[in-house]
């Protein structure tokens, strides 16, 4: 299974932050936002390569509202990791 050892920061984050991850092989990878009503406000599609991936996101990309969001990491094989981002 892969083990993407997701990191987030900064968290909590007050205009922005990225989200890191690893990617052991090239696929098609969704990184999606949703609120805790599980509501997407954010997807951002990209094709990975194998090693460190860095993502950035504004809370204008969220919507500017809410202050609790949930992140999930999905590729190609279905792999899904969850976490929470706040916003201060």
């Amino acid at each position: 299974s892969d083990n993407f050892s997701p990191v987030v920061y900064p968290n909590p984050f007050s205009e922005s932050f990225k989200i890191e991850f690893d990617a052991q092989t090239y696929s098609k990878t969704d990184i999606i936002i949703e609120n805790l009503l599980g509501q997407l406000v954010c997807r951002k599609t990209l094709n990975v390569v194998p090693g460190r991936q860095t993502l950035s996101f504004s809370y204008e990309e969220l919507g500017g509202n809410g202050n609790t969001f949930i992140y999930r990491i999905i590729t190609d094989g279905g792999s899904v990791k969850s976490g929470i981002i706040l916003h201060r």
